[in-house]
């Protein structure tokens, strides 16, 4: 059933970012900074944001849990990993209870890379899925 997998995942109510992603553009992102500074700038970064709202920040698990109100009403949340000290990963996970006739995969998908390409505008981007693609 490899033919129906594209078609059945525009269902799917949950996008994430991993590694080993298959999609290149879902991998996890690095940043050149160290990991308590960047969650510092990022939740700044993202209380300015119009359609965000923070729900909950952990500094101690490095995880941002906010509420999106874009195309659709959504649930994110972002991790923030230190690796070195001045290497950070960012991973975002969003998902939403709504549904949409033609699938919701590429409108939850459409909303985590643009949180991404506010975080590459705002910090020094390293490479992503652990440097596989840069």
């Amino acid at each position: 059933m490899p033919i129906l997998r594209p078609i059945m995942g525009r269902f799917e109510k949950q996008c994430e970012t991993s590694d080993q992603h298959l999609d290149p553009t879902l991998q996890t992102r690095y940043y050149k900074k160290n990991s308590s500074e960047l969650f510092l700038l990022l939740e700044q970064l993202l209380r300015r944001k119009q359609n965000l709202r923070i729900i909950s920040s952990s500094r101690e698990h490095g995880e941002i849990a906010a509420e999106l109100n874009g195309a659709k009403k959504c649930f994110a949340v972002i991790t923030v990993t230190g690796l070195m000290p001045l290497e950070t990963a960012v991973d975002i996970t969003i998902s939403t209870e709504q549904s949409s006739p033609l699938g919701i995969y590429p409108t939850l998908k459409k909303e985590l890379l643009s949180l991404y390409d506010a975080i590459n505008n705002e910090f020094e981007f390293i490479g992503a899925g652990r440097y596989g693609n840069k």
